[in-house]
């Protein structure tokens, strides 16, 4: 993070986010729950250790399995769900009182304690209620944070409206794991959508700035656990994405808000 003029440590926040078809996700761990199951009831008569799991039986000891009871036999899953987490992305927002205005919006949307929209009263101010991340364009930005629309073409300030966007973090480079306010409707300012940079390339990087977006934190990717779990999670994010930024699939916030 680039220093600022504060000599307050940085706000800590975090994202929880997940991807998949979470009705698909729960029939399939139905299916291996059950077969897990099974397998607890059967295993011992066939010579299987207690703490066996579907997955470390061999092609033969499965087909007895299947055999051993032939009404379960179709539905039958070896190997666990891919699970629906991709996990939890810690913050480091910009303490600068220059990026006040920035700074107290994204955090209201982390917490939602601004309530709802003021132009559509079923939409809460809150990332964490499923805002979906609608852009993953790979080796460039993850984008999220339109708690309107939900697909790029919304948006709304918590603190209401747009929010005229602040100098100091125009004039912050962005860098892999910036995080960054998208620029609102309106020339110069900020609304509820944010991106974090994927870009290392000097060439993609330019693209973003500085001057161009506000910047005012960054992913915590240093070596200790919290970190490490973020440089991952941005990696696991990027699986999803392609080259015009569309989600090979759904991706989203599950929750969000503020760290001790």
């Amino acid at each position: 993070m680039a220093p600022s003029s504060s000599s307050a440590a940085p706000v800590r926040a975090f994202l929880e986010l997940r991807a998949g078809d979470p009705e698909q996700h729960a029939q399939l761990q139905g299916q291996y729950d059950a077969t897990v199951a099974h397998l607890k009831r059967v295993g011992a008569s066939y010579g299987w250790d207690a703490n066996t799991n579907p997955e470390d039986l061999d092609e033969e000891a499965r087909e007895i399995l299947v055999g051993s009871d032939p009404n379960l036999g179709p539905s039958f899953l070896f190997t666990p769900p891919e699970p629906l987490s991709l996990g939890r992305l810690t913050l480091l927002i910009n303490p600068s009182p220059n990026l006040k205005k920035t700074r107290e919006n994204f955090i209201a949307l982390l917490t939602g304690s601004k309530g709802v929209s003021k132009s559509d009263r079923s939409k809460k101010l809150h990332y964490g209620d499923g805002c979906p991340v609608h852009r993953i364009e790979t080796g460039f930005v993850m984008q999220s944070g339109d708690v309107t629309r939900g697909d790029g073409s919304g948006g709304e300030a918590a603190l209401g409206g747009t929010i005229k966007a602040e100098a100091e973090g125009l004039a912050i480079t962005p860098k892999y794991g910036s995080l960054c306010m998208a620029s609102g409707a309106r020339k110069d300012s900020i609304t509820s959508q944010f991106f974090i940079v994927l870009a290392t390339e000097a060439s993609q990087l330019s693209k973003l700035g500085p001057k161009k977006y506000v910047c005012f934190g960054d992913v915590l990717l240093d070596k200790d656990a919290a970190g490490a779990e973020g440089a991952a999670v941005l990696q696991r994010v990027e699986r999803y994405g392609s080259a015009n930024g569309t989600p090979t699939e759904r991706v989203w916030i599950e929750a969000s808000g503020l760290l001790d």
